[in-house]
């Protein structure tokens, strides 16, 4: 069976690529990652619930053909999400999903590479980096390009416990 690209795999690709795990299909962080990523896969039918794994703060699923497909997608993320389309809206809120944040109504992510910025870059978004994130605009348009693949609410993203543990420590820093 020859596995296609889908934006339910673009969305797959972006929850893993920086919470993913070295072996099987996985993320590794909070229960609201985890509740996402099990959703997604059950809900799409990537996966079955009794070929999934839950330990501490990993979920995982073993299947290589899907792992070497994901590790393809990132690699050639640039050429696969140049254009404005459901793969690249999914692609983006994954990514959103493991690594981003909302402060003061703007999104952010912790991490992020030089394949990223060329995505959102020639989807059109604006881009700064300021408090070790990267921070997207505009703000209204990035939430409406990826908001029907969104799986976790805006208060449930950890990248925003980070932002604020550092906010927290540079406040305390100046005392």
């Amino acid at each position: 069976m020859k596995i296609k690209l889908t934006p339910e795999f673009s969305y797959l690709a972006g929850l893993t690529k920086y919470r993913g795990l070295a072996r099987g299909v996985g993320v590794r962080g909070s229960q609201h990652l985890q509740a996402a990523f099990l959703a997604h896969i059950t809900q799409t039918g990537i996966a079955a619930p009794d070929k999934i794994s839950i330990k501490g703060s990993i979920a995982v699923f073993y299947h290589s053909a899907y792992q070497a497909f994901l590790k393809k997608i990132i690699a050639g993320e640039v050429d696969s999400y140049c254009h404005h389309n459901d793969y690249a809206a999914a692609f983006l809120a994954g990514i959103f999903d493991s690594v981003g944040g909302v402060a003061n109504d703007s999104p952010f992510l912790i991490k992020w590479d030089a394949a990223d910025e060329m995505v959102l870059q020639t989807l059109g978004f604006g881009m700064r980096r300021s408090s070790g994130a990267l921070w997207i605009g505009p703000s209204e348009q990035f939430f409406k390009f990826i908001k029907n693949f969104r799986r976790i609410d805006d208060s449930m993203l950890e990248a925003n416990r980070i932002i604020a543990d550092l906010n927290k420590r540079k406040e305390q820093g100046k005392k």
